[in-house]
């Protein structure tokens, strides 16, 4: 039950953003969520995050290997989300894709640069 309650506060965290994870126990009423904070105590909340691993770091591949994956922490459940999707989702045969470009600044190797776009560098 705590590992759902784990992801279900972290998903939450990606629509309220604040700038650490332990605002959302603040005693200030503006950084504070009450839902949040009833859910799980802070310090339970930084234990599981301190103390979950998805993937062994010793035998993660070092930089310049040939089979390095910049994803190797989270691989195990993006493969999980990605078999998970492709059982949920049976596309037709007439498929469309529309591509965009968020606006980005923060420091990521993810990031793209489109010369000809109206938002030049983005996710």
């Amino acid at each position: 039950m705590k590992q759902k309650t784990f992801l279900d506060i972290n998903l939450l965290m990606g629509i309220k953003k604040s700038p650490s994870y332990r605002d959302y126990w603040s005693a200030d009423d503006d950084m504070n969520d009450p839902y949040i904070s009833k859910l799980m105590t802070v310090n339970r909340f930084g234990w599981i995050l301190s103390h979950l691993h998805l993937n062994d770091n010793v035998m993660m591949p070092i930089r310049e290997s040939a089979n390095y994956d910049k994803l190797y922490k989270i691989r195990p459940y993006l493969d999980k989300l990605q078999r998970s999707f492709s059982n949920c989702y049976k596309p037709t045969s007439t498929l469309t894709v529309d591509e965009s470009m968020i606006k980005f600044r923060g420091r990521s190797d993810k990031k793209q640069y489109m010369q000809k776009k109206p938002v030049k560098r983005g996710c």
